[in-house]
């Protein structure tokens, strides 16, 4: 496949997959770049028109509405100064006069107000004229005192009102009108960049369609020759395209792959994919032959080995026979002196744990007394520190009796409050009343015998805080009192313990001395035991190493004589194999067709 010829191709066109996935997603950024710009600058341009168009709107519908919105105020003005005379009513119509015209003259200047528009102004400031020369006329009938011909020019007023209105109205209508041509210009020039975008967008998805159909051919062409090729190896067809041709395949499968890379000249990445398979089916076909001739070394290797472990196996069957006689007379002589090692052995655990016992029981005898002699010094601090808390409880005693008659003393102060609270609240009532009967005279004092009954009340509430007080406190004190003749009674029953206590750990002492008297004689008499033991297991420990070592050369023969029957056994068994897996590597091979 290296060898064969390619036909010329332009030089603009890719030549790998990543050249065309570069080219076709350039393009289409670039021109989505494009049309984003366009798509942005277009929103812009529309967004600045239509705010210079709210823009000259506004101000021209300002400038209008505040020319009415001064004339009516005029007319407001003007109707009121004819009603009162006033000299600032007076002055007020004038300023709105002024500034009516003044406002009227500048939206006249306006360059966005059109021909109509400053028609209507002008005809607004006939109606503002024709209202002031009204307003004239019926200042002049009032001043001469023809009032009715006054109200006839002041209802006329009214025409001058309606007027304005009917102008500011024509102003709003014209004013939609001219929005409403606004808003046609800017729909139409807005339709004109959609379809100016949709045309960009259009050729983004053409451009797009095209490296994407192109992007496909280039990948999915060669992709189906070379999986041609694929199924071919992976079927077992080791073949070139030659040797297929000679075995009798068609046209199509013989040079399919190589007939499309010299034809349509294939991305670069597929010409290398397509050589690596040529040269792994090539290495295939080798390493194939290899397994084949090696497999027919094992098969013959094998067959040999078989016949020797044959042989082998008859000899040790032999020697097996005469070591598992030895080795059984071997055992039963070790067992013997096993079980003897077992006995002295054992006499000499017990001995050992006798004396263990002994000096046990001696340090547990000295442990004993001197807990005894610490435990008399703690009783006898104890009963020290007994006999002072009982002399603490007596006085405690004495000062909660003291306390309790020191707590009367303020339960009868807190009654003596109480009562004079009553009598205080009682007097200051008979004073409010008595103020009440004096009227205005008596309202001060009504006020001091006001807080002389709060004072009173308080002082009741206090009292009844300080006996609820005393009440706890003496309930308290009760309680402590019987908690503390409690503690003197426990006091002297545990200074009764205490001494029958200090009795019995001196008998605990003189028990803890004969038992170290007869501990001492027991341990003497295991260690002259121990010593007799002693030299009787070393002659048994002699024996019983001789027959050990017998017993272990015996086993050791026997394991060795074994182990190379089973290892006979084993190379038997691995000849057997190596000839059954050659026959399947024979097999195997012969599957591929190289």
């Amino acid at each position: 496949m290296t060898g064969l010829p390619r036909r010329r191709r332009p030089r603009l066109r890719p030549r790998t997959i990543t050249s065309w996935l570069r080219a076709g997603f350039g393009a289409t950024l670039c021109l989505l770049a494009l049309a984003g710009t366009l798509c942005v600058a277009a929103l812009r341009d529309a967004n600045s028109r239509n705010q210079a168009a709210a823009a000259v709107l506004s101000e021209e519908y300002e400038a209008v509405q505040q020319v009415v919105t001064t004339v009516l105020r005029e007319v407001v003005a003007g109707t009121r100064f004819v009603e009162t005379r006033d000299a600032a009513d007076e002055r007020r119509y004038l300023t709105l006069v002024d500034e009516a015209e003044g406002l009227r003259r500048a939206a006249i200047r306006l360059p966005q107000i059109g021909v109509d528009e400053r028609a209507r102004l002008e005809a607004v400031g006939r109606i503002q004229s024709a209202f002031e020369a009204r307003l004239a006329v019926a200042r002049a009938w009032r001043a001469v005192g023809r009032e009715g011909d006054a109200g006839r020019v002041l209802a006329a007023t009214a025409h001058d009102v309606d007027a304005v209105q009917e102008e500011l109205g024509r102003f709003r209508a014209a004013a939609a009108v001219r929005m409403a041509q606004r808003e046609a210009e800017m729909t139409s020039l807005l339709r004109r960049r959609e379809l100016m975008l949709a045309a960009l967008l259009a050729v983004t998805l053409a451009v797009a369609a095209f490296f994407s159909a192109a992007t496909s051919r280039a990948v999915t062409r060669p992709l189906a020759a070379l999986g041609r090729e694929t199924e071919a190896i992976g079927a077992g067809d080791l073949r070139d395209a030659h040797a297929r041709a000679a075995a009798g395949a068609s046209a199509s499968d013989e040079r399919d792959l190589e007939r499309w890379i010299a034809d349509e000249d294939p991305a670069q990445e597929y010409v290398q994919l397509a050589r690596a398979i040529d040269g792994a089916r090539s290495r295939l076909r080798a390493l194939l032959a290899n397994v084949q001739a090696e497999a027919d070394g094992v098969t013959g290797a094998a067959v040999e080995l078989a016949e020797s472990a044959n042989g082998a196996a008859a000899s040790t069957q032999h020697v097996t026979g005469a070591v598992t006689e030895i080795s059984s007379g071997a055992a039963v002589q070790l067992d013997a002196l096993h079980s003897a090692s077992a006995a002295m052995t054992q006499l000499a655990d017990q001995g050992a744990a006798i004396a263990d016992a002994a000096e046990e029981q001696e340090r547990a005898g000295r442990d004993i007394r001197q807990t005894t002699t610490a435990t008399q010094a703690e009783i006898s601090r104890a009963l020290d520190a007994l006999l002072g808390a009982r002399a603490v409880v007596e006085e405690s005693s004495r000062e909660m009796a003291s306390l309790r008659d020191a707590a009367s003393v303020v339960d009868d102060f807190a009654a003596v409050i109480a009562e004079i609270a009553s009598q205080t609240n009682l007097l200051a009532l008979n004073a409010a009343i008595e103020a009440a009967r004096a009227g205005s005279a008596g309202r001060g004092f009504g006020v001091v015998a006001q807080e002389v009954r709060a004072l009173a009340e308080q002082s009741a509430k206090a009292a009844d805080e300080v006996a609820d007080n005393v009440r706890r406190i003496r309930a308290r004190v009760a309680s402590a009192t019987a908690a503390a003749e409690t503690g003197r009674t426990r006091l002297r029953d545990a200074e009764t313990v205490a001494n029958g206590a200090t009795g019995a750990l001196a008998r605990i002492e003189q028990a803890v001395a004969r038992v170290e008297t007869a501990s001492a004689r027991v341990t003497e008499m295991v260690f002259e035991n121990h010593a007799a033991l002693a030299a009787a297991e070393e002659a048994l420990a002699s024996a019983r190493d001789a027959a050990a070592s017998h017993a272990a050369a015996a086993e050791e023969v026997a394991a060795s004589t074994e182990q190379t029957a089973a290892t006979v056994q084993q190379v038997s068994a691995t000849a057997e194999m190596l000839q059954a897996g050659a026959v399947r590597v024979h097999g195997m091979v012969s599957e591929f067709r190289t």
